[in-house]
C-alpha cells in the first residue's frame, strides 16, 4: 500500500488516472485528508490496520460483508472506470481517509466484490 498524508507524497504513485484524482481530492479536501492506494497483496486487516477504518464490518450492528443486513462504513464508494474510491469521514472537522482500490489483479478478491456491489458510477473526466 502507498500511504500519501502530505502533498510531498502524492509523487509516489505512478497510475496516471488514479495520480490525477488524487490530486483533484488532494485540492477538493485539504490537508486533513489522507489516502491509500491499496496495492497487489495487501490485506483488507492491514488496511483497517493503516486507516483505523472498518471496511468489511460495521461496528454498529456487529454485521460483517456478506450479512444480509451489512452496510459499508464508508461514506460512499465511487467507481471511477479506472479504481473504487472508498471515502471515511472520521470526525466532525472533515478530516478522513480516501482508499483508492486499483481494478488490477492481484487485489483482493472480497474488497472488489464489495466496492462493486456498494458502489455508485461516475462519469469523469479526468
Amino acid at each position: 500500500m502507498i500511504l500519501i498524508k502530505q502533498s510531498e507524497d502524492i509523487p509516489t504513485v505512478t497510475q496516471s488516472d488514479i495520480l490525477a484524482l488524487i490530486k483533484l481530492r488532494s485540492r477538493q479536501l485539504g490537508p486533513e485528508f489522507f489516502w491509500i492506494l491499496v496495492e497487489p497483496g495487501d490485506t483488507v486487516s492491514s488496511l483497517e490496520a493503516a486507516s483505523g477504518c472498518p471496511i468489511l464490518s460495521n461496528p454498529f450492528n456487529d454485521a460483517v460483508y456478506g450479512d444480509e443486513d451489512f452496510v459499508p462504513m464508508s461514506e460512499f464508494i465511487e467507481d471511477h472506470g479506472c479504481c473504487y474510491e472508498m471515502v471515511f469521514i472520521l470526525s466532525d472537522a472533515d478530516a478522513g481517509t480516501a482508499l483508492f482500490i486499483p481494478k488490477s489483479s492481484g487485489l483482493d478478491p472480497v474488497l472488489l466484490s464489495l466496492c462493486a456491489e456498494f458502489c455508485v458510477q461516475i462519469d469523469s473526466d479526468l
